[in-house]
């Protein structure tokens, strides 16, 4: 399972970096759009960050699901190099279930077959082997590239929602120490990081009537396929982020209050029935999301954890019913946001992990301090942020609940943590802005 460069690796990777950071540097002089001048610098970030993980599997680690990816990805293309045709034949497979003997005889050489999460990872990452010659750092830099993308895309609409306050936007998007080292390498985070970025920015283009509404809802179901498939749970957790701006977006727009009092019980109603029955539908798809068997894994982990020690925690006992989840939601979204504390840390991963959740405590206090208690009715003007807040409470409660191991932990939360400091960002600028010229906010 070990992975050592060569030398070619190492200046194909140097070429790829040299030639895409050229093409970008030029686009960025001379495109006329403000914030293009931003994109060479997130460039330099998502692929030092990606090689940085690299190094660190390689050299330190030395083991993990993203070597088991890149052997399975290895073989996957020696097929294509031998048999093109049971190449695609076995890129059309979505598990290794009721697959033709032959093909069911050549998965039994993959670790992912049969596993869903992980093949589609293997299938999908495949294109990038190919392009370049198998080398994990090459597959690694088109996974930054990946990163990349995804990040440019929570730039955008942050842009949209700071009006165009590019250091903080670039800050949210680029910035955010744990989504530089562990959302760019050849793991499932990278590519879920893309799917819910691209998935936020066409959801906001929907509810803004912006571009082409056909290519965005195709972008918001394509990106909800893609969570589906590598990490359902993260897409359960954004359906009251869709359902409630969506009932917001349409009981807003309607102006007569004897229609509004008719009509919003019912849309209130199918937005509701809408959200179970996808829930219902996702959790039912898959066994790994009932609730038994959550309560079963979360129990595993928690003893496997407790075991191993060093930085595993504890949120005390968890009953995984309405009243139970609520019980301990306080404890789990705490360390979810804000832990592991200082006393905490083993190893210098933690420490990033703790000064991040220092800086993200600094960030709360500050809107607190500006907005006190205003910043909820802030929050629900904007049919968008607060179905966005909605889903990182929902998550950071989620995850707290069920890592039991900060080392799991810091990639778990990812996918909330730049939607998590852009609400942050858009209260204290709303507030800093209104108090420094004496009125209250506005939109």
């Amino acid at each position: 399972m070990l992975i050592q460069p060569t030398i070619f690796d190492w200046i194909q990777w140097l070429f790829l970096v040299i030639a895409v950071g050229f093409f970008i540097y030029i686009y960025s002089r001379i495109s006329s759009k403000p914030f293009s001048k931003f994109l060479f610098r997130a460039f330099l970030i998502k692929v030092f960050g990606g090689l940085a993980f690299a190094c660190v599997y390689i050299y330190y680690y030395k083991f993990g699901d993203s070597f088991r990816y890149y052997h399975d990805i290895t073989k996957l293309n020696n097929i294509f190099m031998t048999d093109t045709a049971q190449y695609f034949r076995l890129m059309m497979v979505s598990d290794g279930a009721d697959s033709a003997p032959s093909v069911a005889y050549a998965l039994r050489e993959f670790s992912f077959a049969g596993q869903a999460e992980g093949w589609f990872m293997v299938r999908i990452s495949s294109p990038f082997g190919l392009l370049t010659a198998n080398s994990y750092l090459g597959i690694t830099f088109f996974t930054s590239i990946v990163s990349l993308i995804g990040g440019w895309q929570l730039f955008k609409l942050s842009n949209r929602l700071l009006n165009n306050n590019y250091k903080w936007s670039f800050a949210i998007a680029f910035l955010i120490p744990s989504t530089i080292f562990w959302g760019g390498g050849l793991l499932k985070d990278t590519y879920t990081l893309f799917a819910v970025s691209v998935w936020a920015l066409a959801f906001y283009k929907i509810l803004h009537k912006e571009g082409a509404l056909l290519f965005q809802i195709l972008l918001l179901a394509v990106m909800s396929y893609v969570l589906y498939v590598l990490k359902a749970y993260i897409l359960i957790c954004m359906l009251p982020w869709l359902f409630v701006s969506l009932y917001l977006l349409f009981s807003r727009g309607i102006k007569s209050k004897i229609i509004k009092y008719v009509s919003v019980p019912i849309i209130l109603g199918v937005v509701a029935t809408g959200a179970y029955f996808v829930s219902v539908t996702i959790v039912d798809s898959s066994d790994k999301y009932k609730t038994e068997t959550l309560e079963t894994r979360a129990n595993g982990f928690q003893s496997w954890h407790k075991t191993l020690g060093g930085s595993y925690y504890d949120i005390g006992e968890v009953e995984y019913t309405p009243v139970g989840i609520l019980a301990v939601a306080p404890r789990a979204l705490v360390v979810t946001l804000f832990r592991p504390y200082p006393w905490e840390v083993h190893n210098v991963f933690m420490v990033l992990s703790s000064l991040e959740g220092i800086v993200f405590f600094g960030l709360v206090l500050w809107a607190f301090s500006l907005a006190k208690l205003r910043l909820f009715k802030e929050l629900f003007r904007s049919t968008f942020l607060f179905g966005a807040f909605l889903y990182c409470v929902i998550f950071g409660v989620a995850i707290g609940m069920n890592s039991y191991n900060f080392g799991a932990l810091v990639r778990y939360k990812l996918p909330m943590l730049g939607f998590f400091v852009l609400i942050l960002a858009f209260l204290i600028l709303k507030f800093r802005d209104a108090k420094s010229v004496g009125t209250a906010p506005t939109d």
